[in-house]
């Protein structure tokens, strides 16, 4: 087993190395850095740290009176704001787009402090895992664009760890998630982890919770309905290569409009194949997930110890959310990182060959556009190859291989929540005798309970 310190150290070391050599590059070799950037296939910005910038320039926007939720000329794209509005309150730092390079850079640094403090591999073969997906397309993505969302990630590691611990840490916990949700929203769906309180404290939690939500949104209500409006559609080919359930159906819709065109009689059919085909994945993803949550297939989840369970279900909540509710940029499957600690470790338990495909599918979504760049350059630079049909072959093989993840990861949710207190409670009353009440295979419980 890979000790912490020594694990620590070399992601540091490692990932210090990389963000050093980026920001060198960018400095002193600019064609050298786009190049690199390009063999990962991020199709970098002129300028580093874009969404970062985006923030800044808002902030800009707002000290110059202007209200940047309409419109905001500071940004370099003119891109609305349609972030939290919470996020602006940095204007009371002093903080300008000047800052923005330190701010990415310190971005950078928290993304690989956040990887660093994760748990330990076990083994050289779970380290060269953990490595890969540290690297990956996804993560450098996240830290070149400088999105907000590592900050999200370093959140939810936090309140992972927190949770094991006595009462007053969790409740730390259910702060920083909510102060997650006020920073982006979605986290909101972290609060799932207050699954593993007993009811009355679980009502107690999602109580506070709602009390300082619904503060947030009293203070900010129009700020946060100019945000809304200001969200721009994700009707692009580019959004495809992002991640979301309705990308497979839609790039299907999309393959069979100029097919179907020569035939106006037949024009109906490819929107009414896109709500065909969505439903179909739906039930077969939500199949597998039940499989994936009976008891036999859970028997490898009681060796989960520490924070690598909470660190599962805060990955997979969010993973599975995302991809569910809608469409994602691909930076958003850093979230991936938090599910490898405990998908390592049940990959070796009785059983755990599907947890070690799942590892392999989730590596493999993470460097996508590496793999697809590849592609590019090799296949499809051969004479005579139909390329239209081979990229599209790969987009959905990767887009199934999507599906196939996040059927595994609601699986490992609906497991978690029938072995939560509340969910041991209920189906004790639904069905006596056939669930035992004291056979809890996430050990999600501290040392205080």
């Amino acid at each position: 087993m890979t000790k912490p310190p020594a694990w620590r150290i070399s992601v540091t070391l490692g990932g210090g190395g990389v963000l050093a050599l980026f920001v060198f590059l960018f400095r002193e070799q600019p064609d050298s850095y786009v190049a690199t950037l390009n063999w990962w296939s991020l199709g970098p910005y002129p300028l580093p740290f874009i969404d970062t910038r985006f923030i800044l320039s808002a902030i800009d926007c707002q000290r110059l009176g202007l209200n940047p939720f309409i419109v905001d000329p500071c940004d370099p794209y003119g891109r609305p704001y349609d972030y939290s509005p919470l996020l602006l309150e940095a204007a009371r730092l002093g903080l300008t787009s000047r800052a923005t390079d330190w701010i990415g850079i310190g971005l950078g640094l928290v993304m690989i402090g956040s990887v660093a403090s994760l748990p330990a591999p076990r083994g050289f073969r779970d380290g060269v895992f953990m490595a890969l997906a540290a690297l990956s397309t996804t993560t450098v993505l996240a830290v070149e664009r400088g999105n907000i969302d590592v900050l999200i990630f370093a959140l939810a590691i936090a309140a992972g760890y927190l949770i094991v611990r006595g009462p007053a840490a969790r409740w730390a916990a259910y702060l920083v998630v909510v102060l997650a949700a006020c920073l982006k929203f979605y986290p909101v769906v972290l609060l799932l982890l207050a699954l593993r309180e007993k009811p009355r404290r679980l009502i107690a939690v999602c109580a506070a919770a709602a009390v300082l939500i619904a503060l947030f949104l009293a203070t900010y209500g129009s700020e946060l309905a100019e945000a809304w409006s200001a969200t721009p559609p994700r009707l692009t080919s580019q959004q495809l290569w992002g991640f979301g359930a309705i990308n497979l159906p839609r790039g299907m819709q999309s393959m069979l409009a100029p097919i179907l065109a020569s035939d106006p009689a037949l024009a109906w059919i490819p929107a009414k194949l896109l709500w065909l085909f969505l439903i179909v994945l739906y039930l077969s993803s939500f199949r597998q997930a039940l499989t994936e949550a009976r008891p036999e297939n859970r028997a490898g989840l009681a060796n989960l110890s520490g924070p690598e369970a909470p660190l599962l279900v805060a990955g997979a909540v969010l993973i599975v959310s995302c991809f569910y509710a809608g469409e994602n940029p691909e930076y958003r499957g850093i979230f991936f990182l938090l599910t490898f600690p405990g998908l390592l470790t049940l990959m070796r338990a009785e059983g755990g060959t599907r947890y070690r495909f799942t590892t392999v599918a989730m590596i493999a979504l993470m460097w996508r556009y590496s793999l697809v760049h590849l592609v590019d350059v090799g296949v499809l630079a051969l004479p005579d190859t139909p390329q239209v049909l081979i990229r599209a072959a790969v987009w959905f093989a990767f887009e199934l291989l999507w599906w196939r993840v996040a059927g595994t990861l609601l699986g490992l949710l609906f497991a978690f929540a029938t072995e939560s207190p509340i969910g041991m409670t209920l189906l004790k009353r639904l069905a006596r005798g056939v669930h035992d009440p004291e056979s809890r295979v996430i050990p999600f419980r501290s040392t205080a309970d």
